[in-house]
């Protein structure tokens, strides 16, 4: 009989966790179901537990391979699954008995993303519900690019997404996950996987149902606990990668460019943490979209704007000032800030002039084509 649903979860060293998260898949209360356990190179024995349940139910397959990471066991798995639709979950988190049940209606119907809430599961007595912000029920593509995108990568008045991308609470049609995982063979990035694959999917998808019933159980982080991928010293490089990536699946959605640089600009704060300093609001954040890592910048501006800007990358490991200068730099005693004469004798990449006046910076932009600096070097 052809599977209505497969269920991908990549795992990697939860041993701790894997048998409560498998148990909850296979006591599902929707039968005609496939388990994939894609073990990305265990080294704690979770893949022998996954090898002991493929004996035990005939529904449960188990793929090995070298670790990879997340994106390359998600994709493993799609292309693997034999259903017609395709959840995930995360192998240290679980499920409610009847899930799957819940979304058989439809799934008769042909929808293509079906969407629930979200238990935030801190321990048995400590749960916490998340729920959609959007009207619950059935949108069509119109509804979908007139009602949800208007807010959906981020909504400004909430500081967040608007329609959380995580993909383990949703159910997808096989065929629109497996495209955009093609798209990502060669992503390096971890932070931002879902919103990577949901979104672009949501372009295409005809349909999208929303429903506030929560059954997926999300294990959170202890207090104070930082996640894995903001400790990556490339952080912030594959932060760039997937703000990229993104804007070059929406350019020719205005709206939804400001909502990415929006997130943009929340995860490069979210970087802080790093250095276990407190995400905090910063009024003036420099512009790390027109700046790679590892460029060398002159940095023009010593004001308001100049100093947050220096204070920010003083923190990060993410590019070089070889110049700082302020056209009144002698009222700055320390030395550091110095003429703008100076930039001829350096050797930069970029200019970011960094003033709050847009006339002022238009002055400062014409005084440094004259000085012969090339226009496509100022920012």
């Amino acid at each position: 009989m052809e599977k209505l649903l497969s269920v991908i979860v990549p795992v990697y060293n939860t041993g701790k966790y894997i048998r409560q998260c498998i148990e909850s898949i296979r006591k599902q209360s929707l039968k005609n179901i496939e388990l994939l356990l894609v073990d990305d190179g265990s080294t704690d024995g979770s893949g022998k537990i996954c090898d002991e349940y493929s004996c035990l139910d005939g529904r449960v397959r188990v793929f090995h391979q070298k670790n990879q990471g997340p994106i390359a066991s998600r994709a493993f798995g799609t292309a693997k699954a034999q259903g017609h639709y395709i959840t995930f979950v995360d192998s240290d988190d679980f499920v409610d008995g009847k899930s799957f049940e819940m979304a058989i209606s439809d799934m008769e119907k042909g929808i293509d993303v079906i969407s629930f809430g979200i238990v935030r599961y801190y321990d048995e007595d400590t749960k916490k519900n998340s729920f959609i912000e959007y009207e619950m029920g059935t949108y069509l593509q119109d509804d979908i690019r007139e009602k949800i995108f208007p807010s959906m990568i981020w909504d400004a008045s909430r500081e967040t997404f608007g329609l959380d991308p995580a993909l383990w609470n949703k159910i997808m049609k096989k065929e629109l996950v497996s495209a955009e995982y093609a798209k990502l063979k060669n992503a390096s990035f971890h932070y931002g996987e879902d919103m990577a694959v949901i979104y672009p999917l949501l372009l295409k998808a005809k349909t999208l149902s929303l429903h506030n019933e929560s059954y997926y159980y999300h294990r959170q982080r202890k207090g104070g606990e930082i996640a894995g991928y903001l400790k990556d010293t490339a952080y912030l490089k594959k932060l760039y990668e997937l703000y990229a990536y993104l804007v070059s699946v929406f350019e020719k959605y205005d709206g939804l460019r400001k909502q990415i640089d929006l997130f943009y600009i929340h995860s490069v704060q979210l970087g802080l943490l790093r250095y276990n300093m407190p995400k905090q609001r910063i009024r003036y954040m420099f512009p790390f979209d027109k700046v790679m890592k590892g460029e060398r910048i002159v940095l023009y501006g010593a004001g308001t704007v100049g100093q947050a800007y220096m204070d920010q990358l003083s923190q990060l490991d993410y590019c070089e000032v070889v110049l700082w200068v302020d056209k009144n730099f002698d009222k700055y005693e320390d030395g550091q800030i110095k003429s703008p004469d100076n930039i001829i004798k350096v050797a930069f990449d970029k200019i970011i002039i960094a003033i709050f006046s847009e006339q002022i910076r238009e002055c400062a932009k014409e005084e440094l084509v004259v000085l012969g600096i090339k226009k496509e070097k100022i920012f």
